[in-house]
């Protein structure tokens, strides 16, 4: 499978830059080989980061988008995408923010049932913190 990774550049010193295009692209292209094989774990899934105040954070820290909103829709039919829309708009329209707390963001069903919630919820744009 391909799993496109999005890679933020923070803001660089012009050095750093300069330094950066005077490698030759073999080397550019090793060095970003690199940086994408460090958000996939063992299992070659994207790992899990746990961010500052122990936010969790999905699919390499939402680095690496898996699904699409065009990709959710095609899981259900009209009459439901219309609803859950209905719903995370009206969500939306009053700035609800949404936190789940727990002990561990690894481990069975509840936490990958969290992850999937997590991803989603980002997707169709509601604030959502676990």
């Amino acid at each position: 499978d391909i799993v496109p990774i999005v890679i933020q550049q923070p803001h660089e010193h012009t050095e750093r830059i300069s330094l950066w295009l005077s490698k030759r692209v073999d080397e550019q292209a090793d060095s970003m080989a690199r940086k994408c094989i460090m958000n996939f774990g063992p299992s070659l899934a994207p790992l899990l980061h746990v961010a500052w105040r122990g936010i969790v954070e999905v699919d390499a820290s939402f680095q690496a988008p898996l699904i699409s909103v065009e990709d959710y829709k095609t899981t259900c039919n009209s009459a439901t995408w219309e609803a859950v829309m209905h719903y995370a708009k009206n969500l939306r329209k009053r700035k609800t923010k949404i936190a789940f707390f727990s002990s561990t963001p690894q481990g069975g069903g509840v936490a990958l049932m969290r992850h999937a919630l997590v991803r989603f919820s980002r997707v169709i744009g509601v604030d959502l913190r676990w």
